[in-house]
């Protein structure tokens, strides 16, 4: 995928989110497609216990703490395990 105008992938990737959703029939131009999954994606982690710093560390969002600021973050495999976690995309929608 070719960078957007200012040097980004997602830009791009939200773009082609955003089509695909709308041909699913979700055409409320109120809704910006791309976040309304993260926070399905946040909602999912929340019932299948993932912890709230993990899950924030994979949709990327920071934490108001400032001691959550020292380190290095979360391993590979510390997220690949909350991400096993999670049902198949297909059951997370019911």
């Amino acid at each position: 995928m070719t960078p957007a105008r200012f040097g980004r992938r997602g830009g791009n990737a939200t773009k082609i989110i955003g089509r695909w959703v709308r041909e699913q029939g979700i055409a409320n131009s109120r809704k910006a497609p791309a976040h309304s999954w993260r926070h399905r994606f946040k909602d999912v982690c929340r019932n299948a216990g993932v912890e709230r710093s993990v899950h924030d560390a994979l949709t990327g969002h920071s934490s108001a703490d400032v001691g959550d600021k020292y380190g290095l973050g979360y391993s590979l495999h510390v997220l690949a395990a909350a991400i096993a976690k999670l049902p198949s995309p297909l059951t997370a929608l019911t």
